[in-house]
């Protein structure tokens, strides 16, 4: 059970990567500039300094760029969206949506919503970032079928609704496409969103048919041998292989060294392997535990402010009580950073909650000890005593389930973007 829960919350994260990767490549592209006003001349200097550097990675340098000339033309709307990339490529997804709305506020354009959209997935608002891809979509549909992908991600993992899953699926099924992600797509739909096996399994072979004639065509293919390594991995019990998964994504190594995706799956093979041990042997759960955190740190040695990399190493550590010290030392890393992102503040409410809990457990025990003492000696006590063993039972059933931390969690996390 515990090793689903992990698989789910990664898979989600996967899910939401590789597609986001689309959008921050091109960007640059989304910010040709192009102003009517006076000053333009100065603040196309700053502007095209602004996209160099973002192209060089260097997110800090291409902000303050893109500030000077925002200091010049404070309503340019392509200035504020250059901001919001590089707010949100240094993973600061609330500040990031902040420049992102200004600039549609401006000037409505459909990558700005679909920008908007992500930063409120990130945040944990579903159902606002529903909203704006659907108002994404609206601008043009025939070559919006991304977008249908996305919202049917949010139903499908987050918001949970089948009713909608099926309706985005409706309208998918319109556009005819046969190409490796669109098939993944709705095989997640159809598996983890309405529990249809039967066309579950008619697209998983679709998937696997077209990523085995892309890689005959292109054997170096990463596109393809993501999407094989994700079958073995993620679906459909029958034709589950570790093993064989572990082989696709080494083999996107052997292509690409530094590919940090491929390094946080085999990380995730490693600790679902890792779950399913921890009951019968100690040393080969940790063993398992110490393989995921070396391909997740080699991730981090290629970009140590990754998100997905520390996601899943918070979510690793969080899953298991022996490691809740370096979850926290981890998550006290990417605050500082800061991180806006909804699954380390959620995984560090989790464990903050459930290291506070040991010391309730305790205290409670305590005090229960201390009122049933008098209790023996007077009536006057009796109503505390009772009160004391409630609230210690209570305290010890908490401990015990994890999905109450989980609950409170994500309670507090919304209490945070709403509120700060």
């Amino acid at each position: 059970m515990r090793s689903d829960k992990i698989f789910i919350v990664m898979m989600k994260q996967m899910i939401l990567i590789i597609f986001l990767t689309q959008i921050i490549l091109f960007a640059p592209c989304f910010g040709k500039y192009s102003s009517p006003s006076p000053n333009n001349g100065n603040a196309e200097i700053f502007i095209n300094k602004a996209w160099e550097q973002y192209k060089n990675k260097d997110y800090r340098n291409s902000k303050d760029s893109f500030l000077k000339a925002l200091k010049i033309e404070p309503n340019n709307a392509d200035i504020l969206s250059g901001i919001g990339y590089c707010y949100y490529s240094e993973n600061m997804f609330k500040k990031a949506n902040e420049y992102f709305v200004r600039a549609n506020s401006i000037s409505q354009n459909k990558n700005t919503l679909i920008m908007i959209g992500y930063c409120n997935e990130h945040l944990g608002r579903y159902p606002a970032a529903a909203d704006v891809f659907k108002k994404a979509y609206d601008i043009d549909p025939p070559g919006s079928l991304n977008i249908l992908l996305e919202l049917g991600n949010i139903y499908t993992w987050h918001i949970k609704d089948p009713k909608k899953t099926r309706k985005i699926l409706n309208m998918i099924s319109k556009y005819g496409a046969k190409d490796i992600n669109t098939y993944k797509s709705l095989l997640s739909f159809y598996w983890f969103g309405l529990n249809d096996y039967e066309n579950a399994e008619y697209y998983y072979n679709k998937t696997f048919l077209a990523c085995s004639e892309q890689l005959q065509k292109k054997p170096d293919d990463i596109s393809a041998l993501f999407g094989l390594g994700e079958l073995y991995m993620n679906y459909m019990n029958k034709y589950r292989d570790y093993d064989k998964a572990a082989v696709q994504f080494n083999k996107i190594l052997e292509i690409d060294v530094e590919n940090i995706t491929a390094y946080a799956y085999l990380g995730s093979l490693l600790t679902i392997k890792a779950a399913a041990s921890s009951g019968y042997s100690r040393k080969l759960f940790l063993d398992q535990i110490n393989m995921a955190m070396d391909k997740y740190n080699k991730a981090l040695e290629i970009d140590p402010f990754n998100a997905k990399a520390n996601e899943d190493i918070c979510n690793v550590y969080a899953a298991h009580k022996t490691f809740r010290g370096k979850a926290i030392e981890c998550i006290k890393r990417m605050q500082k950073n800061k991180i806006d992102d909804y699954y380390i503040i959620r995984a560090y409410t989790i464990v903050l909650f459930e290291e506070i809990s040991k010391y309730l457990l305790f205290i409670s025990f305590g005090l229960l000890m201390f009122f049933r003492c008098f209790a023996f000696k007077s009536d006057k006590f009796k109503y505390v005593a009772s009160f004391s063993i409630y609230t210690w039972l209570f305290i010890v059933f908490i401990n015990f389930y994890s999905g109450f931390f989980v609950s409170i969690g994500e309670l507090l996390y919304i209490a945070h973007i709403n509120i700060f």
